[in-house]
Formats: C-alpha cells, sequence, structure tokens
C-alpha cells in the first residue's frame, strides 16, 4: 500500500520516522494500557507490531478500551491488529491469540519474542509479567511494564541490558498473586501511566530522542532512572532502582553489565543538561526513590512513634530515670519509627538509609545532652552562690544535677510540691 505522503506530517520534526519505522515492538496484554500504547506507538511511526493477548472485547471493556463497540466479541489482539492495519497503513501488524501461560514453555515463547527491539508487557497476571521479565533479560530485549493503582496513577519500570536492575529487583517485593489494574478506575485515571509508558517506549527504541531523556542518568548519577511513579495531582517522581542482591531473575541473564558491542537493548546515556521539562513535570532528583514497602510497615512504623511518644511524655512528669534518661532511652525507638515511616513515604530510599538517619539522629543526641549537661552544671553550680536566685520558687522544688537517689542522668524537670 502506497504511504500517504501526509501521513506523519504533524510529527515528523518530534521523532526519528526512518528509525522508528525499522523498529519491531512486541505488546503483550491488549486491555485498557495495552491497547493505547499500541494505538500510540503506531502512531508516532513504529514499523512493525505484534500483539498478543488471549482475551475477548466484551462491552464493560469499551469505556477503556481502544477498540470501538463494532469490535465485540472478537480475541482482542486480532481485533486491534485489525483497527490498526486499517488506520496506519505504514504498519506491519500481527496478532496472536494466546495468553503467557504455563501452555507455553520459554523456549516456544523465546521464539515468539526474538525478532522484538522492545518488549511492552501490558498483562495483568504478574507472574507473566515478571516471567517476560526473565525471557527478555536472556534475549537482551529492553522491555517497559506498565502498571495502575487501585487509587489511580501508577507506575512504568523501563528492564535496559543485564547488569541494571531488572524487572524483578523492583517488583519482587509484591505478593505473586497480587492484581496489577485498577479494575474499577476511569480510563481518564490511567491516561498518565498510558503516555509514561509510550513516550518511555519511544525513548528506549530511539535513545537520541527526547523521550530518552526521562530514562537518562545524570552528571551526577549516570545510572539509568527506570523507574517513574505518577500519583494522582503530583508530578512524576523518576528514580533509579538499584539491583536486588541474589535477584533469581538477574540470574536468567549476564551476571555483570554486557561487554560494548552490538546489541538491541537501549544504553541510554545522559543528554545536556536542559532546564526544560519532562512530560510537562520537573524531574525529581535521581535519588528520591519512591518506596512501596506495604502499607503494615508504614502503619507499624506509625503506631510504634506514636506509643513512643506518649512514653516519653509520662516519663517526663515521673521521676524514673529523669528526663534526659527517659530521652536516652526512649529515644531510639521513637527514631525508629520515624525511620520505617520515611523510608515508607518515600523520603529515605531504603532500610540503609533509615538506620543511617537513626544512628546519626542518635549521636546527635547524644551530643547535645553533653553540652546541656555541661551548661546546666555550671547554671546549678553559680546558683549555690546565689541562693536568693531561686527564693521565689515553691517549697519542695528540685534544681540539681542530680537528686538525692542518684539516679538521675542528667538535670530532672522542676518538680514542686512537699
Amino acid at each position: 500500500m502506497a504511504i500517504p505522503p501526509d501521513q506523519f506530517a504533524r510529527i515528523a520534526d518530534r521523532v526519528d520516522l526512518q528509525l522508528l519505522a525499522a523498529r519491531h515492538v512486541i505488546i503483550v496484554g491488549v486491555g485498557t494500557v495495552g491497547s493505547q500504547v499500541a494505538r500510540e506507538l503506531a502512531n508516532s511511526g513504529v514499523g512493525r507490531l505484534r500483539l498478543m493477548d488471549g482475551d475477548t472485547l466484551e462491552r464493560h471493556n469499551l469505556p477503556r478500551h481502544a477498540l470501538t463497540a463494532q469490535y465485540l466479541g472478537m480475541n482482542k489482539a486480532e481485533a486491534m491488529a485489525v483497527s490498526l492495519d486499517q488506520n496506519v497503513p505504514t504498519l506491519s501488524v500481527d496478532a496472536l491469540a494466546r495468553y503467557v501461560d504455563s501452555s507455553l514453555d520459554d523456549t516456544a515463547l523465546d521464539h515468539l519474542l526474538a525478532p522484538a527491539d522492545l518488549i511492552v508487557a501490558c498483562t495483568d497476571n504478574r507472574e507473566a509479567q515478571r516471567r517476560l521479565g526473565r525471557r527478555a533479560l536472556a534475549l537482551d530485549i529492553p522491555a517497559v511494564f506498565p502498571a495502575l493503582y487501585r487509587n489511580g496513577g501508577g507506575e512504568t519500570f523501563v528492564q535496559l541490558r543485564p547488569g541494571a536492575a531488572c524487572f524483578f529487583c523492583w517488583d519482587g517485593f509484591r505478593p505473586a498473586d497480587e492484581a496489577l489494574r485498577g479494575v474499577t478506575a476511569l480510563n481518564l485515571e490511567g491516561l498518565s501511566v498510558i503516555q509514561l509508558a509510550a513516550e518511555l517506549s519511544l525513548g528506549v527504541l530511539d535513545p537520541a530522542s527526547d523521550f530518552a531523556r526521562t530514562i537518562a542518568g545524570t552528571a551526577a548519577d549516570p545510572r539509568p532512572r527506570q523507574l517513574v511513579v505518577q500519583r494522582p495531582f503530583a508530578a512524576p517522581n523518576i528514580a533509579t532502582v538499584p539491583r536486588r542482591p541474589g535477584c533469581p531473575s538477574c540470574a536468567v541473564g549476564p551476571a555483570t553489565p554486557v561487554p560494548p558491542g552490538p546489541s538491541r537493548s537501549a544504553s541510554v546515556s545522559s543528554p545536556p543538561e536542559t532546564s526544560e521539562t519532562v512530560m510537562g513535570a520537573a524531574t525529581s532528583p535521581a535519588s528520591e526513590v519512591p518506596s512501596e514497602w506495604p502499607d503494615s510497615v508504614v502503619q507499624a512504623g506509625a503506631v510504634l512513634a506514636a506509643l513512643s511518644g506518649l512514653a516519653l511524655v509520662i516519663w517526663m512528669f515521673t521521676d524514673f530515670g529523669g528526663f534526659f534518661g527517659a530521652v536516652l532511652w526512649v529515644t531510639p525507638i521513637i527514631l525508629l519509627g520515624i525511620a520505617a515511616v520515611a523510608v515508607g513515604a518515600g523520603f529515605l530510599e531504603d532500610v540503609a538509609s533509615g538506620f543511617g538517619f537513626l544512628v546519626g539522629s542518635f549521636l546527635c543526641l547524644i551530643v547535645l545532652w553533653i553540652v546541656y549537661s555541661f551548661a546546666v552544671t555550671i547554671w546549678t553550680s553559680s546558683i549555690e552562690h546565689c541562693p536568693g536566685v531561686v527564693t521565689h520558687l515553691p517549697k519542695g522544688s528540685e534544681l540539681c544535677a542530680a537528686d538525692s537517689r542518684g539516679s538521675h542522668w542528667g538535670p530532672p524537670l522542676f518538680h514542686f510540691g512537699e
């Protein structure tokens, strides 16, 4: 079929049409995310698509799908292939009406994936996504993994060459049977993630494009930023991801980075520094890793911090060990709770950062205690020579570095009464 001369006239300055026309992308899962990513990649000039999905298009899919009612009852992959073939004459597209499951062994799956320059795993089965990640590593093919959150927004992970963090390095903490998609979400709630997945795919396919800027490292940290988290009403959070020690998926591919040489996997380098923003929002620092700790950990840390704070308040007004004795005993527990909350909320990168926060804060506390004790010792010593200074205090007041029992670690609070 002859290519209409104006087919890509309005996007020719944004993408390398000649390069993308030679690219082959395989999209596994042609539902809400996969169908719209396929449409965007086709409309961006990608030359060849292979679509895989064993599901049938039903009426409840229509509000969130790229296909219309005329395709009801058809296999999603096959129907999407027909639609794209009709609307994008430059595209070569084929469809496989099947799932990535136990009926397809690794040899057969590798045969289907091998021609690809990029795999986009949009299936809503986590084990299928993880398996696709492993096979992509074994074949040295980059892969993009989009997912929607239940309450809006979502994330997109980019798996690059073996030696960088793989999909399981990031996703491995989640239960294997946990749902991946916000099945009750509106389509508009997933549009930001669909856009991210399509733009990141273009960035991997064309490392020289503006779209690659999102995942490129910085001058301070050249590691690729493989994870983008988009939460409702917030700028995208773009971060590096460390490799998981002993990761079973990384073990499938080479344990060390692939030597320089021909490879279909993207090699994303840092573009020149610029004040421009990416995807309409300023990128986050590479060190700002959005944590996805289970809610139970965050809640437990918050409860621990609250209970410890309450214990400290009670201890402040008792005579058991004195105020600063209480501080020295209770504060580490409070700091541990705060560290857990901070890691869970994304303010600290990982457990090691949380431990560093705890130790650093505790050391600062000890220094302050020593300075405070020294100052009070001098102050109370001067009061002994000026008894009139405290004559206004009620009977029974204490203002000394240690009481008669010697139980205080530091100056107690004022105690009033008989």
